[in-house]
């Protein structure tokens, strides 16, 4: 008798030491996943609950019709996917809303396709002489929908110094995927060390920027130095802030202020290959 009760509690140790390390030594609790469709006319979708940590969820796509094709699933306004279905495990950083988009003549949607900004050299006070600027350090780029929930989607710790400046290609997660319809919230931030080619000094400072847009908002304001332009061929929205501003009193001039410029195209998802293949 004692034998069995020593099996069994070796049996039970063993798969609590399995759970333990499956979930990379996390603590077990629920993480609750809400799923919903961009546009129910569009299609359904299956894979709602509240999971244990570790549990694998499986989020099912069902389109409408076959010009409703599954497209993408959106997670925090991004692209985390474009399975169908879509597998992964239940955590923290995986629970929360998710958003299935399907294929309609209605959907209207951005994503980012390119930021960057223009840092000219700074003129000395008196004109004479120009000063370079040797290193851009601790950039950031971030957007979100609230000023105080931004999501980081480009950073880098050191840049050369060549103007202008261009994250094409270089976002650390998927484009950024909106609605037209909400205000979004932008924040840039660098810093940059001038050098003053006459005595050689180092000055030192961070350009910390925060804009509000709304894409239904065309045309200039902030003093002139936000402008909102959208493109009437591609439709296209370009971004532009003029005139950034130092963390500190410090005068610039209008020609060596730096220019921060965002494009965003209309959203396209890549094709299944084995919808190509259909077509074909």
């Amino acid at each position: 008798m004692k034998s069995i009760v020593k099996k069994c509690l070796s049996m039970v140790l063993a798969l609590f030491c399995l759970a333990f390390i499956l979930t990379g030594c996390e603590e077990i609790k629920n993480h609750k996943i809400t799923v919903t469709s961009w546009d129910i006319t569009t299609g359904s979708v299956s894979g709602y609950g509240t999971y244990k940590t570790g549990y694998e969820v499986t989020l099912t796509a069902t389109p409408k019709s076959e010009q409703n094709r599954f497209l993408a699933w959106l997670k925090d306004g991004y692209v985390v996917s474009q399975e169908n279905p879509y597998t992964f495990t239940a955590n923290d950083d995986t629970q929360g809303k998710y958003i299935a988009i399907f294929n309609s003549e209605y959907l209207d949607l951005l994503q980012l396709s390119s930021a960057s900004v223009t840092l000219p050299g700074l003129p000395i006070e008196d004109g004479t002489q120009e000063t370079t600027i040797t290193s851009f350090t601790n950039i950031s780029f971030q957007i979100g929908t609230s000023s105080d929930v931004l999501l980081n989607i480009a950073t880098q710790e050191n840049v050369t110094p060549t103007p202008p400046l261009v994250f094409t290609d270089d976002f650390t997660i998927l484009p950024y995927v909106l609605d037209k319809d909400l205000e979004y919230y932008i924040t840039f931030s660098m810093t940059v060390q001038y050098k003053d080619n006459l005595s050689g000094e180092i000055t030192t400072k961070k350009y910390p920027t925060q804009i509000k847009i709304n894409f239904s908002s065309l045309g200039t304001s902030q003093n002139g130095n936000l402008i909102i332009a959208q493109d009437e061929t591609t439709g296209n929205y370009t971004i532009t802030r003029k005139n950034l501003t130092a963390d500190s009193s410090w005068t610039v001039t209008e020609e060596a202020s730096p220019t921060f410029v965002l494009t965003f195209s209309s959203l396209s998802f890549e094709q299944p290959e084995e919808d190509i293949e259909e077509n074909i």
